[in-house]
């Protein structure tokens, strides 16, 4: 009798631990859609992003969409499609959040390129990874995406009639190789600033390009405003203007970019002695005369070294240490030489 009590009450609790999982997954379901719905709606791609499926996961407390499209408009029309496998969220995409993007494909539908790339992906990538983190008014962002792979139609259409451009794409750079992008930058919209940290592209084989950036003065907001108002007024001339007076008032602080050769910069030297016949004394010689009258002159050796092969890296920075915005520097530029305005380094 009791053995039969027990097992009433362990199926009575297993049958309410089913019931009470179905209603919370989906109510967990019914959330989730509501809170994705929210957050594309502020980030102004409503009706732009749309799925197949959504599924919850009350345990993991994640939200996985699958067959993800995203319509990308110019102010005339779609240009693109970019389409996602499969989209994981972890956190709450309000606060601090995670985003796994796996197979990923961007699609041409500018009507303006050339036709045999219309309807054609551009480029593939397997994975992908956003991961915000909120904290003290600064949105901390980490993003990569992985084995990147470019349709080659793109680079054969932007070269078909030019022979010599199409033996470089051929024979210097190593198009069936994967690119890696990763970036870590900040962003903090009540001081109006954007500091990014570190963007790298790796061209593997090729060469690896790094840039950071330093910007105060951007008015969020009014960008946020701008780009609303594009969308609902497309092709106004006032909005392009106001998108302009925008940009004008920023302040780019600092700027460094560096390129590690991985192999392109030899090849390319190969190629021109080949087809030229020149050797790297007299490729030295021709940089440093190219380099006269230009605000190069004085950094003729890192150049010369980086592009000789005789160093695989090269770093350019520039500062603006007197914090002009952007109108105030084309003002300035052009009464005043381009190393008075802003102090340039570049180094191997």
């Amino acid at each position: 009798m009791k053995k039969g009590l027990v097992a009433v009450v362990i199926g009575l609790v297993v049958a309410i631990s089913i019931i009470g999982y179905f209603f919370a997954n989906t109510y967990a379901q019914k959330r989730a859609k509501a809170e994705v719905e929210s957050f594309l709606k502020e980030a102004n791609l409503e009706g732009d992003v749309n799925y197949k499926t959504l599924k919850a996961n009350i345990f993991s407390k994640s939200v996985k969409l699958e067959g993800v499209q995203w319509d990308i408009q110019n102010t005339k029309q779609t240009v693109g499609e970019l389409n996602i496998k499969t989209l994981t969220i972890s956190g709450n995409p309000k606060e601090s959040f995670t985003v796994k993007m796996e197979n990923i494909e961007l699609i041409n539908l500018n009507s303006d390129s050339p036709t045999e790339l219309i309807g054609k992906p551009l480029f593939e990538a397997k994975n992908g990874y956003w991961d915000v983190k909120r904290s003290d008014g600064n949105m901390d962002i980490r993003f990569s995406l992985d084995d990147i792979k470019l349709n080659k139609m793109l680079i054969n259409s932007l070269v078909k009639e030019e022979k010599q451009a199409k033996e470089i794409m051929t024979k210097v750079l190593r198009l069936d190789n994967p690119i890696y992008i990763k970036a870590h930058y900040i962003i903090n919209k009540d001081k109006g600033i954007l500091n990014i940290d570190k963007y790298q592209i790796d061209f593997k084989n090729n060469l690896k390009v790094s840039y950071s950036f330093y910007v105060t003065n951007i008015d969020y907001q009014g960008f946020e405003n701008v780009a609303k108002q594009l969308r609902s007024n497309k092709g106004d001339p006032l909005m392009v203007l106001s998108l302009l007076s925008k940009l004008y008032t920023m302040k780019p602080i600092n700027l460094s970019f560096s390129i590690t050769n991985e192999g392109v910069v030899d090849r390319a030297l190969d190629f021109i002695k080949k087809e030229t016949n020149t050797s790297k004394d007299q490729l030295r010689q021709q940089l440093s005369a190219s380099l006269n009258n230009t605000p190069f002159l004085g950094y003729e050796k890192p150049i010369e070294n980086f592009i000789t092969s005789d160093s695989d890296k090269i770093t350019i920075t520039i500062e603006n240490p007197r914090k002009l915005s952007v109108a105030d520097l084309i003002t300035t530029l052009k009464t005043q030489p381009v190393l008075k305005v802003f102090k340039v380094d570049i180094s191997n």
